[in-house]
């Protein structure tokens, strides 16, 4: 299923806010549009069952289990030139305090997909039925 836009943010969809970046003129903005536009189309070829959110706060593609913004922020994603980040919103019931994340910091683009999809798991805010992986 296709990474939906939050209705907190309707103006445009995210693929045409970063092909917007893509085609910024500034070499470090096109490279962050066209590094999240590949790792948005991957997270739907991995995860086709998964209902997922996505609004932007500046850059960063913020996951969501739900539509709007007051959901939680479930994995936060950055990434360009071979510098991925990758956040993840600890379970209330693992988290030393309120909204605690988990940062890893990948080279390699297929590895920061995989941690990805891990991350999404491991937040435990989307129904288990939802996460099966596709290869």
């Amino acid at each position: 299923m296709q990474i939906q836009k939050s209705k907190s943010q309707p103006n445009n969809s995210l693929q045409e806010f970063y092909t917007e970046l893509a085609t910024n003129g500034d070499p470090l903005t096109e490279q962050i549009g066209n590094t999240m536009l590949k790792w948005i189309e991957r997270i739907e070829n991995k995860l086709p069952n998964a209902v997922i959110y996505g609004l932007t706060s500046h850059m960063q593609l913020i996951l969501m289990p739900e539509e709007t913004y007051r959901s939680d922020w479930a994995v936060k994603l950055i990434g360009s030139n071979g510098n991925y980040t990758v956040q993840y919103l600890l379970p209330r019931k693992d988290s030393p305090w309120l909204n605690a994340y988990v940062t890893g910091e990948f080279n390699d683009f297929d590895e920061a997909v995989a941690m990805t999809v891990r991350a999404i798991q491991l937040c435990e805010l989307w129904p288990i039925d939802q996460l099966r992986k596709q290869n």
